[in-house]
């Protein structure tokens, strides 16, 4: 193996590592998130824009990671659960709306009100007065931010460019390219993507059973996912 091989594998077993400490850390600070920490398997590749998922797989980039590990390590926590959240939330499978780039946003949105709300120290950050003031808007308007009602009061919000933009800087943090949301293929078989709600129907089922065991000893306030998690289910 030359030197940049060599380089280049040894940026993949530290981003390895750092991903694994988090989904340790996570399950530490929020035991009922259990399954849903376990059911993603890691795979670092450098064709994905900082951190995505298809629902079996967490992929991230190395140089990435490390970038964020280094500001602060909770940045890697907070994004390794966005792809949990976007996963339970069934984000990746819902069919995408018309205007799929606000759709994308809003689901975007749901899922960081959900971990700026958490108290586990793991994640927890001061949150930015532009989210703040984008929350703010919208509970004007909703009582609990899921993805579909977020997506329903922007589209009729008539947002300028500039807005767009702005919710774009603010909540825009991983990589969708790999949902399989609105795939259909032809074959006699259910398509993948229904096969994968499936199973994270199954998975938000015992979570939610997890949560009454277990969150309310370090859950978010005002018990958003709990919620959430609930409002999917049905």
């Amino acid at each position: 193996m030359d030197d940049q091989g060599k380089i280049k594998d040894a940026f993949e077993q530290v981003s390895r590592r750092i991903l694994s400490d988090a989904r340790n850390e996570l399950y530490l600070g929020m035991r009922y998130l259990d399954l849903p920490l376990r059911a993603l398997k890691v795979v670092i590749s450098t064709d994905i824009r900082v951190i995505g998922t298809d629902g079996y797989h967490l992929a991230a980039d190395p140089k990435a990671v490390a970038d964020c590990y280094a500001q602060n390590r909770k940045l890697i926590n907070r994004l390794y659960l966005h792809q949990v959240f976007h996963c339970l939330l069934r984000h990746i499978t819902k069919p995408p709306r018309e205007d799929y780039e606000l759709w994308e946003l809003s689901c975007d949105i749901a899922v960081e009100s959900i971990i700026d709300g958490l108290r586990a120290r793991c994640v927890r950050m001061a949150v930015p007065r532009a989210r703040m003031n984008w929350y703010d808007r919208l509970h004007q308007r909703l009582k609990v931010l899921t993805a579909e009602g977020v997506y329903r009061v922007l589209s009729g919000e008539h947002l300028t460019e500039f807005d767009l933009n702005s919710l774009k800087e603010t909540f825009r943090l991983d990589d969708h390219r790999l949902w399989p949301a609105g795939e259909e293929p032809d074959l006699p078989l259910p398509p993948p993507s229904r096969i994968l709600d499936a199973k994270w129907k199954e998975i938000s089922e015992k979570a939610a059973s997890s949560y009454d065991s277990f969150g309310r000893e370090s859950s978010d306030e005002e018990g958003a996912l709990r919620t959430q998690i609930a409002a999917t289910l049905r």
